[in-house]
């Protein structure tokens, strides 16, 4: 139920700012038909189980899309089920082709100017079983992974990059991080196995370079890589590391082509909890970067100029107990429109032991250091991904429940969007083709067989 108006958005952000403020401030809502939907195709995938970090990559023209199931649904035949990548046609929902990764594969993202496919996921070699390892597949213009030699074909073989253990090139990673970041204009990606980055070439697989971000006794101590950020205008990185003894900091890194690493600075460490899946987001100019902790509920912000911290209280988002906290990430995301931020609160998804929680958007506004709140969205069920347009203004996100919502970042417009979906478990927004994916796990084939797909929604 919204509350709309100039009038209520300025008395919730003053009652806040007073400290005073007890009530709940949901963002305005409007009528479910208002909706942009114009289409709407589904990809029925032929196994797997989808998570929230099974996201769909296109390529460059829109024709073709790539996603991975990260495990097995219960019945499957395929020994391999939940281990493919899915190539498939967004016009039509058909498969055109599937390539076998290995376990657990995640996210999925595409190098719009080589066709190079990147995801993240498990070795299947017998010798490597286990080890983490990027994939790069390349995918033509028929929506088919190139999978074999071709005599005429200039793309690559598919490269499996393995990479090696925290201090022990010798050896190679247990771990790796479900993020990979793709430079815009050279072939190159940036990939980590929690303890450092590396920057590995899309022709080959070459690791063109490495920096070690924790060294090899913290490393045995339980810090961790949790996540990092690519600024393209400054190539400043920020690298969020956290251990297992309520304790997190931030290193900030330079890249520049083709390969090369930098170190410029570390924070100091910070006590407090932050969630599983937490991140760190740059602001536009990569000036400042953000971090919200679950353990306090609070946003931190860490300037790079002198590396200076200030801390923000979120409104609604409670402090969580340890237990609770290591298990409930805080998503900030630093929109296009450069003073905005949404800052969510996912619930529990797929957390075995843990009662589902219901998840939280807040929208704050950052002007020149100084931090108000704008609007804040309670939901019924946990949340997938949230996921803007490239100017930030329009947002989506999906709920475990199946309602799918988009709304505006600066008047709070909120709108649940028709799908009929029974689950919403992830979700991608597409802008240069302005194309919506939700992957769910309740779908049904023709025959009533329960299955996992993706639907497609072209949005007005």
């Amino acid at each position: 139920m919204g509350i709309g108006g100039n009038m209520r958005k300025y008395l919730a952000s003053l009652l806040f700012l007073l400290s005073l403020l007890t009530v709940y401030v949901p963002l305005p809502s409007v009528d479910a038909d208002q909706a942009g939907v114009t289409a709407n195709v589904e990809v029925l995938m032929p196994g797997g189980l989808l998570e929230r970090t099974n996201t769909v990559a296109y390529t460059a023209n829109g024709r073709y899309g790539v996603i991975a199931s990260a495990q097995a649904r219960p019945g499957d035949t395929d020994p391999h089920s939940g281990q493919y990548a899915y190539a498939f046609d967004a016009l039509t929902g058909a498969i055109t082709d599937q390539y076998w990764l290995g376990p657990t594969p995640s996210r999925t993202v595409l190098h719009k100017l080589t066709s190079q496919v990147a995801i993240v996921h498990q070795s299947k070699e017998p010798e490597t079983f286990g080890a983490g390892c990027i994939s790069l597949i390349a995918i033509d213009g028929a929506g088919q992974f190139n999978q074999s030699p071709h005599l005429n074909s200039l793309l690559p073989e598919p490269i499996q990059v393995l990479l090696p253990a925290c201090g022990n090139p010798d050896q190679y990673s247990s771990e790796i991080l479900d993020e990979i970041w793709m430079h815009p204009q050279t072939p190159v990606a940036i990939v980590s196995n929690k303890a450092s980055l590396f920057a590995v070439s899309l022709t080959d697989g070459t690791i063109l370079n490495r920096i070690e971000m924790i060294p090899p006794d913290l490393f045995e101590e339980g810090w961790r890589i949790s996540d990092f950020d690519v600024n393209v205008q400054t190539g400043r990185i920020a690298v969020l590391k956290r251990s297992n003894d309520e304790r997190f900091s931030l290193s900030f890194v330079r890249y520049t082509h083709p390969g090369s690493f930098t170190f410029l600075g570390e924070t100091l460490r910070v006590v407090d909890i932050i969630g599983d899946q937490s991140n760190v987001a740059f602001n536009e100019d990569g000036t400042e970067a953000f971090v919200a902790a679950s353990g306090s509920g609070s946003l931190y912000r860490f300037t790079l100029q002198g590396i200076r911290i200030s801390t923000f209280r979120l409104p609604f988002m409670q402090a969580e107990s340890s237990a609770e906290a290591e298990a409930t990430p805080l998503i900030v995301l630093s929109l296009a429109n450069s003073t905005r931020l949404a800052i969510q609160k996912p619930g529990h998804i797929q957390k075995p032991g843990h009662i589902q929680k219901p998840g939280h958007i807040t929208l704050i506004n950052d002007t020149k250091g100084t931090i108000s709140f704008v609007a804040e969205q309670t939901f019924s069920s946990a949340l997938t991904n949230l996921s803007f347009d490239r100017t930030g203004n329009l947002g989506f996100v999906g709920t475990l429940n199946g309602e799918v919502f988009q709304f505006s970042s600066f008047d709070g417009q909120f709108t649940q969007m028709p799908m009929g979906l029974q689950d919403a478990i992830s979700l991608t927004y597409d802008d240069t083709h302005q194309r919506l994916s939700i992957g769910t796990n309740l779908a049904q084939a023709s025959d009533g067989t329960p299955v996992s797909a993706v639907r497609l929604v072209d949005v007005q």
